[in-house]
């Protein structure tokens, strides 16, 4: 899914250099702003074409992990799934089986870490974003609304939108916040 957003974000490259091509060419006084809100856009879409790609690339790699102590689990449990199994694995033991039971034990404790590790780190980025991105969102707002508005009550919508979308935000964080926290335990 994750490389599907990041090449759907790249589909956009050319109708937007397209769009600076003919904002350039107009003869109007929002001409330069507009050229700043169309490369800001721009700068989003590639940002979010190049994180969505390091998502994909960091679930696929994940998710092999995840396979591979899926692998060491399923080698522990035929080991010790029956009194037959139990007997050859503590006579491998004096055998020298040993090394690769210890060795399987560690790759399911490590992937564990791993995961952790992972989950909570993919769940600060995804509350990064989310902070950026109402922050850039509240300062359009806040134009938009001033510019139609004007100062005084421009203002004073944006600051009643900022309140509430922080609030809302804030809350969010602290879902992520609590999740994370409780993952780690």
């Amino acid at each position: 899914q994750w490389d599907v957003i990041a090449s759907g974000a790249k589909v956009f490259n050319d109708d937007i250099d397209a769009i600076k091509t003919v904002v350039s060419m107009q003869d109007i006084p929002e001409r330069g702003r507009m050229l700043e809100d169309v490369q800001k856009a721009d700068d989003n879409l590639s940002e979010l074409a190049t994180y969505a790609a390091d998502l994909a690339k960091r679930i696929r790699d994940f998710a092999q992990t995840v396979e591979d102590a899926q692998n060491a689990i399923r080698r522990i449990l035929d080991r010790v799934s029956s009194i037959d199994s139990i007997i050859d694995t503590i006579t491998g033991l004096f055998s020298g089986e040993a090394e690769e039971i210890a060795r399987d034990v560690v790759d399911v404790l490590n992937n564990s870490q791993r995961q952790v590790k992972a989950i909570v780190g993919l769940l600060g980025q995804a509350k990064q974003a989310i902070n950026d991105a109402l922050t850039e969102f509240q300062e359009l707002n806040r134009q938009v609304l001033v510019a139609t508005f004007g100062d005084d009550v421009g203002n004073a919508l944006a600051d009643g939108f900022d309140y509430y979308s922080d609030f809302e935000v804030g809350i969010l964080n602290g879902v992520i916040n609590t999740v994370s926290g409780t993952v780690a335990m």
